[in-house]
Formats: structure tokens, C-alpha cells, sequence
């Protein structure tokens, strides 16, 4: 069930949404990262990292202000990083990128230790298309202890055109009983892939197998 509208949204670099809803006017794309400062690691200092709760999906909207990484040649990418949920069972966590507009985060996905290490990642090649938006998911253990969010310098920038179909089912009275009848259309939707953006991210069980 959709939740109300709500009249109000705060900016703010990144704005978590636990629940509810808010307004999601357009954004700009941004495809170069050349005027920032960026970091050579990710921060995991507790008072900045956010806690990823289990199965309560956090929204992220990620503007031109978001925190930045450089790697050691010289590549820059945008980042968020959150404390996973600790369970003795593992559990899959999973991003999904939706356009703003024209504006598409191209993400990548990374499990790190309590150090910081990279355990597991997906790059960007992994998130597949599921309607408008990206899509990908790693299963969590118990020694994953961050998730590390970045944008994909090689995509950033390239602009993405997709066909995208809607099916509707309407029921109508025949007789005694009814009969349904699909209609549909397509649409065509352009967006830049870029260093900003909307995520959504969540913690969920794994599929349970009867």
C-alpha cells in the first residue's frame, strides 16, 4: 500500500527515509567529480556511517554534495557507506538505482570487514534493469560488516535509452462471472548515468526454500 504523499523533503547530501515518503523533483547529473576533494578510503567512522536496519528498507538520495573517493589512478567515484545489520544467519542485501529525472546513479557494490577490506563486490555490469531502475543483491555472512556504495567511473556519463512496457488488467462483468482484459503501452526513457542519484537499499531473509 502506498503511503500518503508528504508536502515537505529535506536536502540534505544524503537524506535517509525509514518511512513514509517525500517529494522527488528532478536532478541534475553529475558526471565529473574534478572540483572535489576525495578521499583515498572510505570513511567508517561510527558517527558518520548510517545503520542499514533488517527489512526496513532505507531510501538515500545522493546529490551533488555527496563524499568522494580517488583511486590510486586517479579515478573518482562518489560513495555511501552503511553498518549492515549483525545476524548469526546470513541474509541477502540488496541495491536498487531509480531515476531522478534524467539522472541515473551507476553503482557498484562492495562487503567490507570490520577493517575495511573488501570481502565480496558486484561492479556495475552485475545490476540488471528491472523496469526503469538497476538492480542487484549479495548474500550477507556474519563477518560482513559494511556496505560500500560507489559510482562506476567507466559508465558515468553515457547516456541509456530503454523502451519500457505497462500491463494493465481490468475486470469486466460477463454474464455470471468475469472476464479480464489486458491493455498496455510503451514508453521510451532516456537517463545519464552519474555520480549522484536515488538508492534504495535493504536487508532482507533469504527465500525460504517449502
Amino acid at each position: 500500500m502506498r503511503a500518503p504523499a508528504c508536502s515537505a523533503w529535506i536536502a540534505a547530501a544524503i537524506v535517509p527515509i525509514l518511512a513514509g515518503c517525500v517529494t522527488t523533483p528532478a536532478m541534475r547529473p553529475v558526471v565529473k567529480l574534478d572540483d572535489r576533494s576525495c578521499a583515498a578510503a572510505p570513511s567508517l567512522d561510527p558517527e558518520r556511517v548510517q545503520a542499514l536496519p533488517f527489512e526496513k528498507p532505507v531510501v538515500l538520495e545522493l546529490d551533488q554534495d555527496i563524499a568522494c573517493l580517488e583511486s590510486r589512478d586517479g579515478r573518482r567515484s562518489s560513495y555511501v557507506v552503511l553498518a549492515l545489520p549483525q545476524r548469526s544467519e546470513s541474509y541477502v542485501v540488496a541495491v536498487t538505482s531509480s531515476p531522478r529525472g534524467t539522472t541515473l546513479f551507476s553503482p557498484r557494490m562492495q562487503l567490507l570487514d570490520a577493517a575495511g577490506r573488501t570481502l565480496r563486490e558486484r561492479p556495475r555490469d552485475a545490476f540488471m534493469f528491472h523496469g526503469t531502475a538497476l538492480y542487484a543483491g549479495m548474500r550477507a555472512y556474519p563477518e560482513d560488516r559494511f556496505l560500500l556504495v560507489t559510482s562506476d567511473p567507466e559508465t558515468v556519463g553515457q547516456q541509456v535509452s530503454r523502451i519500457v512496457s505497462t500491463t494493465q488488467a481490468n475486470a469486466v462483468p460477463v454474464g455470471t462471472g468475469i472476464m479480464f482484459v489486458y491493455t498496455g503501452s510503451e514508453g521510451g526513457q532516456s537517463a545519464v548515468f552519474s555520480h549522484n542519484g536515488s538508492l534504495t537499499i535493504s536487508a532482507q531473509p533469504l527465500a525460504r526454500v517449502n
